[in-house]
This record gives C-alpha cells, structure tokens and sequence, in this order.
C-alpha cells in the first residue's frame, strides 16, 4: 500500500514539475493562447484514436478470452483492460497491469488458470508486435531521425535492446523450458553462495511453476492459431492508434510540413525508449524522450504545449477512466464461462 501511495505521489509530484517547467520556460498565457487556437476536428481525432486504442486493447484481449471461456463477454474483457489501464499507469515498467487484470477476470467467474493463459498469450503478442513495430519504424527512419536529433542511436539502441531481451526471454520460457530453468537455478545458486538472496529453494520452486505456466501458453496459442491471428491484427491496429495521436496533435496546431508515417516512427521511438524508464508511467521519460523526438517537427513555441497534450489524453486520461472503472464495477460474481 505504501509504495502504491509512493506511485501516485511521484506521478502528481511529475505533473506539478512539468508544469511548472511548462509556465515559467513558455508562459501561462501564451499556454492558454495556443489551447485557445487548436483545432477541435483534429483534437477529437486524437482522442478518438485514444478509445479505437481502448477499444482494440479489449478486442485484442477478447479474442483470446474468448476461445478459452465461450462465455466471455465483450464488455468484460473491455473493464478488465481498462482496469489493466490505470495499473499500467501507476505502476514502474506497468508491472500492477496483468495481476489486477487477472483479478479482475477472476472476480467476474472466470478460473484463475484461464485468465492467466489469457494475459499471458496477449501479452506475449504485444511486446512481440511492439518489438517488430519498432525494428520496422527503425529501418525506414533511422538515418533521418539520427541526422537531427543528438544522441538518438544511444537513447533507441538502449530501448530497443531492452525490448529485444524482453521477447528473447519470453521465447526461451516457451520454447527452451529446460535451459531457462537451467539458467535460472544456476543464477540462483550463485546469488545464494553470494548471500545475495534468501530462500533459493522457493525462489527455485517460483520459477519452475512460472516456466510450466509460460509452456502452457504457448501450448494455447498453437490450440487457438486463428486467436492468435486476430489478437496480432488487432495489436498492430491499437498500436497504429496510438501512435496516431501525436499526428492529430501537431494537425491540431496548425502543422502540416511532416508525414503522417514520419510522425507514427517518432512516436514509437518514444514508446520504446520510454519502455526502459522505471518510474510510474515512466514519468519523466516519456516527458523528455518526446520533447527531444519531436522536436523535430513542433516549433519550439509548440512543443512543450503539444507534449502536455499528449500526456492527457494517452497517460492521464487513461488514470481517470481506469479509476472510474474500478469505482463502477459491481461487487456481484458473475460466471463468465457458463452463461
């Protein structure tokens, strides 16, 4: 509990100094000038690719749910991300998501084993399409974004890197189970005789059940291929979205000089190197990586005003819904996987 109210003061303390940069280095009023000029068609816009976001996120994670409990329903599996929302926000490296998530479907009749299945085939979907997405944007992009922005190869290799040994380890507990435990038990037999870390005999216990659950999942996917397929399509539709929004951001200012798919590789150079970022919503990092990034298209009297904008509608308005959501959801048990 403690650290959850250390979470949130660091996310308001995170705002308060954003905008206190924002005032003093641009102005309130001029702040209030440029809000004043935006164009409402575009602003919708962005927010309209803020809920096809939501919307796909559910629909990704429905897919799968579905095949596993025939019961499932769409509007379950929209509470359960929007729920999985607000823990990704406050939490370091989204790391609250999928428990409450799990709870969550759990609450709702849902067998614990399922819902666990379920989070784990989306979740490995996501962060392999995030990766992908990224290698794809980098490829088309790099040299131009390395030519205007100073150190981008350092801030991307590291993103990047760190993506790419999340999906690498994700493929050797699914596929190469007995060399991850390997792996894992020699770790923590060093780590013991370094009286680095207490109780190796149930930490060894914690891995070889989460390795067993990881080959299930991968045992569910190739069950359930045309799931799967619709939970990719569906993940790099959302991702598309999200990333959208920038675009409609800097339309919404007035801007129309940089491509649509020059502004869509940006933003997933901010996702990926925000990924690395260990504070809440990677406060902080999101904030800087963004202002650096696109600071190549937003005039500099725009770019913190554009900044400020898409933290609303992607990180906190996310918060608020999430924290809406939870206050909404009905204290009555309902059994997802025999209605």
């Amino acid at each position: 509990m403690k650290l959850k109210k250390w979470n949130l003061v660091l996310i308001v303390l995170a705002i308060a100094i954003f905008l206190i940069w924002m005032s003093v280095s641009v102005g309130i009023d001029t702040v209030l000038s440029i809000i004043g000029q935006l164009k409402v068609s575009w602003m919708l816009g962005a927010v309209l690719c803020m809920v096809i976001y939501w919307g796909l996120e559910a629909d990704a994670l429905h897919a799968i749910a579905k095949k596993l409990c025939p019961g499932q329903k769409f509007s379950s599996s929209l509470r359960t991300s929007m729920i999985g929302q607000f823990f990704n926000c406050v939490t370091p490296f989204s790391s609250g998501g999928q428990p409450m998530q799990a709870y969550s479907m759990v609450r709702s009749g849902m067998p614990l084993s399922t819902a666990t299945i379920s989070l784990l085939i989306k979740f490995i979907v996501y962060q392999s399409v995030l990766t992908l997405y990224s290698v794809v944007t980098l490829i088309v992009y790099f040299s131009s974004f390395a030519q205007k922005i100073d150190n981008f190869i350092y801030l991307v290799l590291i993103g990047f890197l760190v993506n790419l040994a999340v999906v690498i380890g994700l493929f050797c507990l699914c596929f190469l189970s007995r060399f991850t435990q390997w792996i894992a038990n020699r770790t923590i037999n060093l780590l013991a005789k370094l009286r680095l870390l207490k109780h190796p005999e149930e930490k060894r216990k914690y891995i070889q059940a989460e390795v067993t659950k990881f080959h299930a999942g991968i045992q569910e996917m190739q069950k359930y291929k045309g799931a799967v397929g619709h939970t990719i399509v569906s993940t790099i539709l959302q991702l598309t979205a999200f990333y959208l929004i920038p675009y409609c951001i800097y339309r919404a200012l007035g801007q129309a000089g940089a491509s649509v798919f020059e502004i869509i590789s940006a933003q997933a150079c901010v996702q990926m190197i925000s990924s690395f970022v260990p504070s809440p919503g990677a406060v902080g990092g999101a904030e800087i990586s963004s202002l650096a990034i696109f600071n190549m298209f937003f005039p500099q009297s725009f770019l913190e005003v554009s900044v400020l904008l898409w933290r609303l509608i992607t990180f906190y308005a996310p918060i608020l819904l999430g924290l809406f959501t939870m206050l909404c959801v009905r204290r009555k048990k309902i059994d997802a996987c025999s209605i």
